[in-house]
C-alpha cells in the first residue's frame, strides 16, 4: 500500500499539474467563508424579499464562484477515481495468472477482494465516489440558485427603474 501512496504523491506529477495550471490560467479558487451564512439567509424567503438587487447579484456571483470551485473538486475526485481504477487494473493484470482458471470477470472480482492493495484501492474508490456524488449534487443546486438569483436581481432592478 505504501508503494501506491508514494506513486500517487510523486513530486514529478505535482510539478506537471502546476505547469498545466499555469499554462491554462486556471484560477486558484477556494471556498468563501461566508457561503454557509449566505445560504442560510437565502433559505428564508422573507430575507430574499428584503435584499436590494446589488446584494442579490453579489450573492449570485459568490454562489456561482463556489459552484466553480466545486466543479474543480469534482474533477479532482474523477481523476482520483481514474487513478484508483488504473491501479486496480494493473494489480489484476499482474495477478491474473495466479488465480485458478475461471472467466476473467470472476478472476477480477477474486483479486479485487483478496489482494490487500486492491482492497485498499476499492475502499478509496468508494470514498471518492461518495464525495464526488455529494459534490455534484451540491454544485448543481448552487449553480441553479445562483442563476435564479441573477434573474431575480435583474427583475428587481427593472422594478426599481419603473
Amino acid at each position: 500500500m505504501e508503494e501506491l501512496k508514494n506513486r500517487f504523491d510523486s513530486s514529478e506529477m505535482k510539478e506537471k499539474l502546476e505547469l498545466f495550471k499555469a499554462e491554462t490560467f486556471l484560477p486558484q479558487l477556494s471556498p468563501n467563508k461566508d457561503i454557509p451564512e449566505i445560504i442560510q439567509k437565502l433559505l428564508i424567503l422573507a430575507n430574499i424579499k428584503n435584499l436590494d438587487p446589488v446584494t442579490i447579484a453579489e450573492y449570485s456571483v459568490i454562489l456561482e464562484t463556489y459552484s466553480l470551485y466545486l466543479i474543480m473538486e469534482e474533477n479532482r475526485c474523477n481523476s482520483y477515481l481514474n487513478w484508483c481504477e488504473s491501479n486496480l487494473k494493473h494489480i489484476v493484470g499482474k495477478k491474473c495468472q495466479e488465480v485458478p482458471p475461471a472467466y476473467f470477470s470472476e478472476k477480477d472480482i477474486y483479486i479485487r477482494a483478496n489482494d490487500d492493495n486492491a482492497v485498499f484501492l476499492e475502499e478509496q474508490k468508494l470514498i471518492a465516489q461518495t464525495k464526488l456524488d455529494t459534490i455534484k449534487g451540491v454544485s448543481s443546486k448552487l449553480k441553479f440558485i445562483g442563476d435564479n438569483l441573477r434573474g431575480l436581481a435583474y427583475a428587481k432592478k427593472q422594478m426599481f427603474r419603473n
